[in-house]
């Protein structure tokens, strides 16, 4: 790797935070909410432009009497030298009854939002360079610098560089109560931690970060490595050159093909940890290849959802370039046969790869797992809405309500355990499960065992007994899943699903519903018998399951006879506006419509085929900044930072474009779907080619969609003004359940409204219009 930087340094100072921190709270927050804004305190004008003062109140549906005053609160914990200074934050109400808040609203009731205020102080004779970690911390303010993504799950991965003058400087927290972040038992406070560290603003090399493959008789295990690197100085870097060198084998002929297990990590654990690596020593002679996927994160990414999932099918397909790199000669790999099992969020993860990939799943074991995560913690405190507002924000989080899905599991064999004193998931999640598999799926091959007072996390919780004989399975192919002569595939977003029975759906009709395909196959001819909902366009996929495809179809009220042997792969059947169906060899409609990648909400960014393109330009390179920043926080993602004119369109990763102002020429194509208009305002383009126009107005901004070549995706995040960009910014994908649409036009009120106060918001069709469910105010 060869560098180019600035020469800086400077002496160390003496660093120290103020032992007293000013506290206004508490106010209400919904789960996941703060990512639209919704703070109250931002129609007074925001917390920076208050000073303490205790004869004066806020209007808080929390607080006994409605309202709340200023507080004083003492560092827990705290430590300053040189070079470092720590302190510790643990901030609770008492005077508010939580326990009679939660018998009405469930852990809803005990996630709450406060601010404090406290001092950061430097000694010293010149300007400095500050390290500054924020564990579990989203949003704050350093004296007039903003910062919004902070370090939620306290990964220490990518702090903030501050450069700072001698003297005191204001640091404004918004703290945030989160029940998944910080449990849902006991005493319902908020600890943060702070860390302020000297540097010589240089550049950092961040080698306990590394990720570098293991060694196996002498060879590289993989050619990829990852090393980070951080500037700490004022300057510029630019990377000249990477170079990397792996030695690779030839691989060795397979003996036999095995089957893979993989097991999913839960929340706030590392794949190679002792707890995790040690979860199956009780069972060491599976006949399978064992994965412990990472999940990029220890929050598996996204919990291994879009990003998250993306990372264990990589390593799965990492097995036969394994087998290659250090000429393995033992056991080959039958990358189509999954038994998936996890714990916790891994657990949730399962239910994840059972709805959204069934083809390749033989059986799976969702251990302590949460449903979804509507289920987990309920949605009822965000601040009320339009119905119309409603309805989007679910939307766009449908692909993980695993609820809605179920039908997709028929005829995979699944072991459900859960211990019925869990408090960290309850049980419920299980049971409801279990009754909904019950009731969809009838006889399929499924079991659940409720441990008897046990707890969520005990050893040997991945060993019990009936745990260890359903891995039987993986020994006992003809146990494996089979296709049933009668399935249903449930289809959220196509791009987020798998085959199921070789059928691979394209194109939902309306992406505002579900789509769904009733199969039923006649077992005395090759024939079967389709009905559909919202299905527009599907085809046929090859997967181990392949032999058993029709000749024949009859489908809604169309009867077809399909191609021979592999032209069934090589062609669409397609759904015409009289609702007829055909087969169709077009392939023109891959470059006029969305499709593949291109389709869901604005969380498609994340399937990047490689690192993220960032533009810009100097009035905005702090929101470019803040955009790289939290992707390599919250999901080890690479990005790189170009022009705002560069040219995007030779590279492989999705692209983010961040522009400013009322003539911005990234917004300037009348053919777009969304744009400027001349009269004064921001268009979208409703089906039919109808434009809406939505007058400009102070604090408007808008994150959109757009699509490039290959599938390839473009997120615009535009503002009228800088306070308009800001809160655009804020809806970067970064953490899951927030619920943003493909795309959204915010305003100033959402800064304290939330998503009730954006300006519009909705999907966008099959050929980039506005759909109508759409919402505009």
């Amino acid at each position: 790797m060869v560098i180019r930087h600035g020469e800086s340094g400077g002496e160390c100072p003496s660093i120290s935070f103020s032992l007293k921190w000013d506290v206004l709270g508490p106010f209400q927050i919904g789960t996941r909410e703060a990512s639209w804004g919704a703070d109250p305190l931002d129609f007074q004008g925001g917390f920076r432009a208050l000073k303490y003062d205790n004869e004066t109140s806020y209007p808080s549906s929390l607080a006994p009497g409605g309202r709340v005053s200023w507080s004083t609160h003492q560092l827990e914990n705290s430590s300053s030298s040189e070079h470092v200074a720590e302190a510790t934050l643990i901030v609770g109400f008492p005077n508010v009854d939580w326990p009679f808040l939660q018998s009405v609203y469930g852990w809803a009731a005990l996630q709450y939002q406060a601010w404090v205020r406290g001092h950061l102080t430097i000694a010293a004779s010149s300007a400095q360079s500050i390290i500054f970690y924020a564990d579990n911390v989203l949003e704050f303010w350093v004296d007039n610098d903003h910062f919004f993504g902070g370090d939620y799950y306290a990964y220490r991965r990518a702090p903030l560089v501050l450069h700072l003058n001698p003297g005191s400087h204001n640091v404004d927290i918004r703290l945030i109560r989160d029940v998944r972040v910080m449990g849902g038992i006991g005493e319902p406070n908020i600890s943060i931690k702070l860390k302020a560290e000297s540097s010589n603003g240089s550049l950092a090399l961040l080698g306990q970060q590394a990720l570098m493959p293991d060694i196996v008789s002498g060879v590289l295990a993989s050619p990829f490595a990852s090393v980070p690197v951080r500037n700490e100085g004022r300057e510029a870097i630019d990377i000249l050159d990477i170079t990397t060198n792996a030695k690779a084998i030839s691989g060795l002929s397979p003996e036999k093909r095995l089957p893979i297990l993989l097991n999913l990590h839960g929340a706030g654990l590392e794949a190679d940890s002792h707890q995790v690596l040690h979860m199956l020593d009780s069972a060491p002679d599976l006949p399978s290849w064992v994965i412990f996927p990472t999940g990029s994160t220890p929050w598996s990414g996204d919990d291994w959802h879009t990003w998250g999932f993306a990372d264990v099918e990589a390593a799965v397909a990492a097995i036969i370039g394994w087998i290659t790199t250090v000429g393995w000669n033992g056991p080959s790999v039958d990358a189509s046969g999954w038994l998936v099992t996890g714990h916790s969020n891994g657990g949730q993860g399962t239910w994840y790869a059972l709805t959204h990939r069934p083809e390749k799943v033989v059986g799976a074991a969702p251990v302590s797992g949460y449903s979804s995560i509507e289920g987990y913690v309920p949605y009822q405190m965000w601040a009320e809405a339009d119905p119309g507002v409603t309805m989007l924000l679910q939307n766009s989080m449908r692909s993980f309500r695993h609820e809605l899905l179920i039908p997709n599991l028929k005829g995979i064999p699944i072991m459900q355990q859960h211990g019925s004193a869990d408090d960290n998931v309850p049980a419920f999640h299980s049971r409801r499960m279990n009754q909904l598999i019950s009731q969809m799926n009838g006889d399929s091959p499924h079991q659940y065992v409720e441990l008897n007072g046990k707890s969520h996390w005990f050893d040997g919780v991945m060993t019990t007994v009936p745990l260890l004989e359903f891995y039987d399975i993986l020994g006992r192919e003809a146990n494996w899943a089979k296709l049933p002569l009668t399935f249903t595939v449930m289809i959220v977003n196509p791009a987020e699903m798998g085959a199921r029975g070789c059928l691979l759906v394209d194109h939902l009709i309306s992406p505002d519903q579900l789509g769904r395909i009733e199969v039923r196959r006649c077992p005395t001819s090759a024939t079967w018998v389709l009905r559909t909902s919202n299905i527009l366009r599907l085809h046929f996929t090859a997967t181990k399951e392949s032999d058993a495809l029709p000749h024949k179809l009859v489908i809604d009220q169309s009867s077809l006879e399909l191609p021979p042997g592999k032209e069934k792969f090589a062609c669409w059947l397609v759904r015409s506006e009289q609702g007829f169906w055909h087969v169709s060899r077009d392939r023109q409609w891959l470059t006029e419509q969305r499709h593949g990648a291109q389709l869901g909400p604005l969380d498609s960014i994340l399937r990047s085929a490689g690192r993220f393109l960032i533009r810009t330009s100097g009035p905005v390179s702090d929101i470019a900044l803040q955009i790289a920043r939290n992707l390599f926080q919250y999901f080890a993602a690479d990005s790189e930072i170009i022009d705002l004119s560069a040219a995007v369109e030779s590279q492989p990763g999705n692209v983010i474009s961040i522009t400013l102002g009322s003539d911005s020429a990234m917004l300037g194509s009348h053919s777009d779907h969304v744009g400027l208009d001349k009269g004064g305002g921001l268009y979208i383009r409703r089906s039919g080619g109808v434009k809406t126009v939505i007058p400009f107005e102070v604090g408007m901004g808008a994150i959109f969609l757009r699509p490039l070549l290959d599938e390839r995706l473009e997120l615009v995040v535009w503002g009228l003004d800088k306070q308009g960009l800001r809160q655009a910014a804020r809806l970067m994908p970064m953490l899951t359940g927030v619920g943003q649409p493909d795309f959204v036009v915010v305003s100033k009120r959402c800064a304290w409204k939330g998503a009730a106060g954006v300006l519009a918001m909705g999907s966008f069709d099959n050929f980039w219009k506005v759909s109508e469910a759409s919402f505009v105010s």
